[in-house]
């Protein structure tokens, strides 16, 4: 399959940054939200990836996109985008006008029209301006996003009405005496009744890569939700115990301690709609992980073992 990407950045200014871009792609890759996040087609992670089938979208999307500093804490992006996607696994659904099926032939390819807009207030972070991108470097206060989506009919193959609302609260702190803690922190709720590609899907890991932003031993798309809420925490001790260790306190190690969370469920709607595709909410008992992990080892490696607590002996509900 042919794919790529051509796209078109203009800044006009960096001192109050301002962008508009315009991107064509056809490619199996997820855009990231995270500057500091490997991507899928990294060499490293294609290289650990786990013995579990691909669950790959190939997206074909045309994205008009408006991004400008308010003042040095607020920045708002603005955007409209024409998606369709084509998943590679079993997932179909049927087409939909006004709530209501109207032809139950099972359909495979899902196109979408979004408009949407994300406020964002960053108290005196540090960024640097790399490929015409804002890259956001570090503040030590708490960072929040407010996420809105609203996707409407629109070419003859849209047939889906929808809101989406999302909220980000994060932080990176600095704590006594060379520790820190990180902490991710979402929430969402969907409006409308959309096929399961749609619906909130938190960021399982198919790969053996750590990621602070993902769920390590939750399997891609298998839980799904139209409202949810999710927790990631990472506790830096700084060598608060290996420091103390005869012989081992000269190698520098680093502990932390990793702790997940997500909940999530599905309204009566979305459920019946896609009963053709089984999908799985956490219900009561959120999904809970939790580990340990060694940091600094040679100055450029670490190493986590995380274990999964709850939510087990689950089926993986979209299959190849």
């Amino acid at each position: 399959v042919l794919k790529g990407g051509l796209g078109l950045k203009y800044v006009p200014s960096i001192d109050r940054y301002c962008k508009t871009e315009i991107l064509f792609r056809k490619d199996f890759d997820v855009l990231l939200d995270f500057d500091d996040e490997l991507d899928d087609d990294n060499i490293f992670t294609l290289a650990l990836s786990k013995n579990i089938p691909a669950y790959k979208v190939f997206t074909q999307q045309v994205k008009m996109l408006q991004e400008i500093d308010l003042n040095h804490n607020w920045s708002a992006k603005v955007y409209g985008s024409v998606k369709t996607m084509t998943p590679t696994f079993n997932y179909t659904y049927y087409k939909e006008v006004d709530d209501q099926i109207i032809d139950y032939t099972p359909l495979k390819k899902l196109s979408t029209t979004e408009v949407g807009t994300t406020l964002r207030y960053a108290h005196n972070e540090r960024t640097t301006i790399f490929n015409y991108d804002k890259i956001r470097i570090f503040s030590s206060y708490p960072v929040f996003a407010l996420n809105f989506v609203y996707g409407f009919e629109g070419a003859k193959t849209n047939y889906f009405n929808y809101a989406k609302i999302t909220s980000i609260l994060t932080q990176e702190l600095n704590l006594p005496i060379k520790g820190s803690i990180f902490y991710y922190a979402s929430a969402g709720q969907m409006f409308g009744t959309v096929p399961a590609l749609l619906l909130f899907a938190p960021q399982g890991n198919a790969y053996y890569v750590s990621n602070k932003y993902r769920f390590n031993n939750m399997l891609p798309y298998e839980f799904a939700a139209d409202r949810y809420a999710s927790v990631m925490i990472r506790y830096n001790m700084g060598g608060m115990i290996l420091d103390k260790v005869p012989l081992i306190n000269k190698l520098k190690l680093r502990e932390r301690i990793i702790f997940n969370n997500y909940w999530g469920t599905l309204s009566s709607h979305n459920r019946e709609y896609n009963n053709i595709n089984p999908l799985k909410t956490t219900g009561n008992i959120p999904y809970s992980e939790a580990g340990f992990g060694i940091a600094n080892i040679l100055k450029v490696m670490s190493l986590d073992a995380i274990w999964r607590s709850t939510q087990f002996n689950n089926a993986q509900p979209l299959t190849p």
